[in-house]
Order: structure tokens, then C-alpha cells, then sequence
């Protein structure tokens, strides 16, 4: 009887680690998981540049932040690097924005849809591409998208 009872005392450690690692593990991408792009009008593209709406619904603002466009479906990059392949925005707090971002047009059998790379309040940096897809990244959003400074910043 120790023995059961000493395995299921060693179980039930076990899964509340795990549980424990992944709650903070979610804590983590909590902001990031809460900032999206994408283009509330397709076709709203003028002078070289496409209408993009940024969202950022967590309560506090995100840094570094760099929206282009990338490609979601057909062949080519999921995201642009290049002072002249994003706009740069220093500082995005809580809610909804509108930015012009540099948009040179596609090929056939290319959709595109923005991607947004940016720093949340905790210093994490993070990505997500044209595609949706959300990755922690190791370098600053302006270093990793190779942004020369000094770089020209909206709002």
C-alpha cells in the first residue's frame, strides 16, 4: 500500500509541474497573443501603399513595433525586412489603428496579408506573418528586420 501511495503522491507532483509550466508558458505570449493585423479593405492600395489595420486589445502598449506585408498563399516571403518594406511605429498602445504600409503588388496566384513584428512591456520580442503565425524572436523587431537608423517612425 506505501508503494501505491507513494507513486500516486509522485504522479500528481508530476502533473501539477507540468500544469504549473504551462500556465506560465501562456502567461508569456498573453500580450502577444493579443495584438493581430490585417486589411479592412482589400484593394485599398494608393500611391505604393496598402490601408492596414493594426490592433493591439491587452492593456498595455507594445514597443519596436514594424508592419509589412508578406505573403500568405503562393511563393515568397511571409514577411518584408527593410526601411522601405515597413512602416515603423515606436510605440502602439491598447486599440485600433490605421497605418499606410509599403505595398509594391503581387504576382499571380500570390495573396498577401500584413505581418506585424513588435516588443511586448515584458522585453519579449515577438512576430506574427502574413500567415497568422505567432513566433518569439531573439533579436529586436528593427534589428531582425534589418531597419537602418536612424529610421523615420509614424505617430
Amino acid at each position: 500500500m506505501d508503494i501505491i501511495s507513494l507513486v500516486i503522491s509522485i504522479i500528481s507532483v508530476v502533473i501539477a509541474l507540468a500544469a504549473f509550466l504551462n500556465n506560465r508558458s501562456q502567461q508569456k505570449k498573453d500580450q502577444a497573443n493579443k495584438i493581430c493585423a490585417w486589411i479592412p479593405e482589400p484593394g485599398d492600395f494608393k500611391d505604393g501603399k496598402m490601408r492596414v489595420r493594426v490592433a493591439n486589445t491587452s492593456d498595455l502598449p507594445v514597443y519596436q513595433v514594424a508592419i509589412s506585408m508578406g505573403v500568405f498563399r503562393g511563393a515568397g516571403c511571409s514577411y518584408f525586412t527593410g526601411n522601405d518594406n515597413n512602416t515603423l511605429i515606436a510605440l502602439l498602445p491598447p486599440g485600433e489603428y490605421e497605418y499606410r504600409v509599403p505595398f509594391m503588388g503581387g504576382g499571380m496566384h500570390m495573396h498577401f496579408e500584413p505581418a506585424i513584428s513588435f516588443q511586448d512591456a515584458q522585453g519579449q520580442n515577438w512576430r506574427r506573418d502574413a500567415t497568422g503565425k505567432l513566433s518569439k524572436t531573439h533579436l529586436d523587431p528593427y534589428e531582425e528586420l534589418e531597419i537602418e537608423q536612424p529610421a523615420h517612425l509614424e505617430g
